[in-house]
């Protein structure tokens, strides 16, 4: 298991035509497994008209 990133970084983002998560190519790691680690932050950013998926270390900065 991959260590999280310490600042946000982009695993995904959601499909504007279906709604379906779809994992970003280079991903540090899956969106699933982003959101079941207790070690790390995930949330859904809008970028003009998408919505990305980010996650991070806790505690980042």
């Amino acid at each position: 298991m991959q260590d999280a990133p310490k600042t946000w970084m982009v695993i995904g983002f959601v499909s504007p035509s279906n709604g379906a998560m779809v994992q970003a190519p280079g991903a540090v790691m899956t969106i699933s497994e982003a959101n079941i680690r207790d070690d790390v932050e995930v949330r859904n950013e809008r970028q003009g008209k998408r919505t990305v998926i980010k996650c991070r270390a806790k505690g980042g900065r």
